[in-house]
């Protein structure tokens, strides 16, 4: 075990998750949600909805009856990862919703992909970005405790940390394209094995940066593996998201941005209705639509690898398409500001097929998780970690850049919460490399 891992595991709380920031002010009906028109998904998706593309979504439970996510093609796998009290595993489909219940949480997740955007009554529901995907939904916690986070039970009744490893797992054997987790925890040598697993099998690994993170602090796992996309969240105008302390959201993990600021979601667990629509900013939100542009990609470029689908993410960032990527040096907005038109307008296969986010060794020293050789000795790894148990079309720039100085000098401060769940967990580094 690595020192940040043991670092990491005396700073977390078992499976504590990075959940969404939900303000207290409703949301009002608008024609589409300003991320739509920001990325110039009409114009660059051009009647593209990633039909064909399985993305899994590893959260918590998700109440499948909400109107946005009637008629998806949304698979959730029976039962839950985790059990009650008793041993009895739990539904992973669930209407509940509750302070100790977050459901919200995966069931906007799930949204922002797949959404159709119909709503509640008077109300526009949330709009996802790759409405024709397949998501393979698998749910690893059960519950939240105030100052605890998220929680998992094991069937002896125990606490565990969440079994992220074994979803991972289940989706590669599902088939899965491209993975998602809006969530962190302190990695474990389980967890290692299985995401080392989906990176050799091509699985494109998407995932939440901490919410409040610090340019000294400890980040998270699935974040901070190595070869994973670190999605950093920012607002209309391209700022990043603040910290509690005011300060930009400074990640060393961060490999893209995406919108996460600003967004309405479904559901309030102070109130238990589904009804209820509030205005949510995080990581949560921008890493799902990370995944969701990426189907896009796939279905327009089948012959695509994950890897080159990673590459072209890097090479067709806000600006000309098809440039030499450049990590921001800052460390806050990694190689930049995700643009589906550029994405969508360049041929991934004429990158290597290789992942440029897996490193051989660390610049600074530290240990990679999972290193190198854990990736590519498929020896040592090929058996799965565990069974589970059940404006401009020419233009590559996103109107929602605005200012890049913000992101230096600001951005949304985050506001009262109705349900705040914390998070933690280790870090990685991106450069390109052959196997």
């Amino acid at each position: 075990m690595s020192s940040l891992r043991a670092l990491s595991r005396t700073l977390a709380v078992a499976g504590a998750v990075a959940l969404l920031a939900i303000t207290a002010a409703p949301a009002h009906a608008v024609d589409a949600p300003w991320y739509v028109g920001a990325l110039k998904l009409d114009t660059a998706a051009q009647g593209l909805t990633g039909a064909g593309v399985k993305i899994a979504v590893l959260d918590g439970p998700i109440n499948p009856e909400v109107p946005t996510l009637v008629g998806a093609d949304l698979q959730v796998q029976e039962p839950s990862l985790c059990f009650d009290d008793t041993g009895t595993p739990l539904p992973a489909a669930t209407t509940d919703l509750g302070p100790s219940n977050p459901t919200d949480h995966g069931t906007n997740v799930a949204s922002i992909i797949v959404g159709s955007g119909a709503g509640y009554a008077g109300q526009q529901g949330v709009v996802g970005v790759a409405p024709g995907a397949t998501i393979l939904y698998y749910s690893v916690y059960s519950e939240s405790a105030e100052g605890e986070g998220v929680r998992c039970r094991a069937e002896d009744g125990s606490f565990v940390m969440l079994p992220i490893h074994r979803a991972i797992d289940a989706a590669v054997d599902a088939g899965a394209n491209i993975i998602s987790v809006s969530l962190e925890h302190a990695g474990s040598d389980e967890f290692d094995t299985a995401i080392a697993r989906a990176f050799r099998e091509g699985v494109v690994v998407v995932a939440s940066l901490p919410n409040d993170a610090s340019a000294l602090s400890v980040g998270g796992m699935p974040a901070d593996a190595n070869g994973t996309v670190g999605v950093q969240a920012a607002g209309a105008d391209g700022s990043i998201q603040n910290k509690a302390s005011g300060q930009p959201n400074r990640d060393t993990s961060a490999d893209v941005v995406a919108p996460g600021l600003d967004i309405s979601v479904q559901g309030n667990p102070a109130t238990g209705l589904w009804s209820d629509q509030f205005v949510a900013n995080g990581t949560s939100l921008a890493t799902p639509l990370t995944a969701g542009v990426l189907a896009l990609v796939m279905e327009k470029y089948p012959a695509a690898t994950g890897n080159q689908i990673i590459q072209s993410l890097i090479h067709n960032t806000s600006g000309d398409p098809d440039h030499e990527p450049a990590r921001d040096p800052d460390e806050l907005i990694g190689y930049g500001l995700l643009s589906p038109t550029n994405l969508l307008s360049v041929d991934p296969t004429k990158y290597d097929d290789v992942n440029p986010l897996i490193l051989k060794e660390a610049a600074d020293g530290s240990v990679l998780e999972p290193t190198y050789d854990q990736i590519f000795n498929t020896a040592a790894t090929d058996e799965p970690a565990g069974e589970p148990d059940a404006e401009a079309e020419s233009s590559g720039t996103p109107a929602w850049v605005g200012i890049l100085v913000g992101v230096l000098i600001g951005g949304v401060v985050l506001v009262a919460i109705v349900v705040t769940v914390i998070i933690m967990a280790v870090r990685k580094r991106a450069a390109i490399t052959k196997q």
